[in-house]
């Protein structure tokens, strides 16, 4: 199964055009000719089913035979926020696999200890791009770089429930199936960990700390660990869950 992505998905669309990118993929790597079933997705929950009419090296042309609502997953009014790291392949790595584990939103944060310099945005979007489509999702999730302090503010603002990963915690944390379903925002600093003043920032909105450890674990390994402890507290009271491969059927 090859999931495809185009921007240019509408609901009443009838034709559509591929990207660049996705052009190479569907002409020159697996050489899909006119007449070939094809699935697309716009990342906002559109699932468009056609077949090519056209299919140059510089040009595929979809005829759209169906186009789906697919519902927003359970897991898209999360976000997780996540402290700089000086080494980008594992900051993509981590874009990756959240992506492929199911996220609304990627803010890289930058704290007091996290490491400076320039994200390419643009990059991070490819990559969660690619990832979407490898676990067949319709919801792209969002990537944004923000600073510690704006992230606290906006998510007090939007009535956000903080989950901090913090290897000094002594508080257990039970999500319930209840508290899941409410905006949470999942905290992990640097490498360096978060300072006295940012924990006692986090604090003061409303946030709890979670031990997720005994181990001293990368900051993209915390990363990973707590949205999936998110996770398997999501479905764990869900008996039947959004079956994901209906939609391709």
């Amino acid at each position: 199964m090859q999931l495809f992505y185009t921007e240019e998905l509408l609901e009443d669309s009838t034709q559509c055009e591929l990207a660049e990118n996705e052009v190479h993929h569907v002409a020159n790597v697996l050489r899909l000719g006119v007449g070939e079933a094809i699935t697309l997705t716009n990342g906002k929950g559109l699932l468009g089913k056609g077949s090519i009419v056209v299919a140059t090296k510089k040009r595929v042309t979809i005829a759209l035979q169906k186009v789906l609502k697919t519902p927003q997953p359970a897991y898209h009014n999360l976000s997780l926020a996540v402290g700089l790291l000086k080494n980008r392949d594992r900051m993509e790595w981590l874009a990756e696999k959240a992506t492929e584990v199911g996220i609304g939103k990627l803010i890289w944060m930058h704290t007091s200890r996290s490491e400076r310099g320039k994200v390419r945005l643009d990059r991070m979007e490819g990559v969660v791009t690619a990832a979407m489509k490898q676990s067949l999702q319709m919801w792209k999730p969002a990537v944004e770089l923000a600073g510690f302090h704006a992230i606290m503010d906006g998510a007090a603002a939007g009535n956000q429930q903080i989950i901090m990963a913090h290897e000094k915690a002594t508080e257990s944390i039970d999500l319930s199936v209840d508290q899941t379903a409410k905006p949470t925002l999942l905290l992990v600093g640097p490498e360096g960990g978060f300072t006295p003043e940012e924990v006692e920032n986090v604090v003061k909105v409303g946030g709890k700390s979670l031990l997720i450890s005994r181990n001293r674990l990368r900051t993209e390994t915390a990363a990973l660990t707590l949205l999936q402890y998110y996770h398997l507290r999501l479905f764990s009271g869900n008996s039947s869950p959004d079956k994901l491969m209906d939609y391709f059927m």
